[in-house]
């Protein structure tokens, strides 16, 4: 498939090679769900599923939707990922979440997506904004989220 998000074809490589299972969503022509959303939810631990690693290294995710809706269908889609690390569990791991979903509609159809995170981070808005668009004398949105880490 041809990948036209420049910069992010490495990951849904990734995720191809390395996705363990797929949640799979697909809605037949002509039906209509309504008001019934379809609900995919990827919980994850704080051990990432293995035990402890000794060497500090973490764990990498990979988890895969692909949804297709058919012609002349309805569906409301909401993907949700949450992150049941408690941060005093010992058993935590550093994690990597390289998520890939993929939604195909059919002719006539309507697809409502809703994605959820709540995985404890703390979340700045506008880091992905151009210089361009920094207000002047403002610490940038960027320079904010490089500090957590510090």
């Amino acid at each position: 498939s041809i990948n036209n998000q420049q910069g992010t074809a490495c990951f849904v490589a990734l995720n191809s090679v390395r996705a363990g299972s797929v949640a799979s969503v697909e809605v037949p022509n002509d039906l209509e769900l309504g008001d019934k959303p379809v609900l995919v939810v990827n919980a994850i631990t704080a051990d990432g599923g293995l035990s402890k690693n000794e060497d500090g290294k973490g764990v990498a995710m990979h988890p895969r939707t692909f949804v297709t809706a058919g012609d002349n269908s309805n569906l409301s889609f909401v993907q949700l990922y949450v992150d049941l690390n408690d941060s005093n569990d010992e058993s935590f791991n550093q994690k990597l979440v390289n998520g890939c979903t993929q939604i195909y509609v059919g002719s006539g159809a309507n697809v409502t997506h809703s994605y959820l995170e709540e995985t404890g981070g703390t979340v700045t808005g506008g880091v992905e904004a151009s210089s361009e668009e920094e207000e002047e004398g403002v610490e940038s949105k960027k320079d904010i989220e490089a500090k957590r880490n510090e």
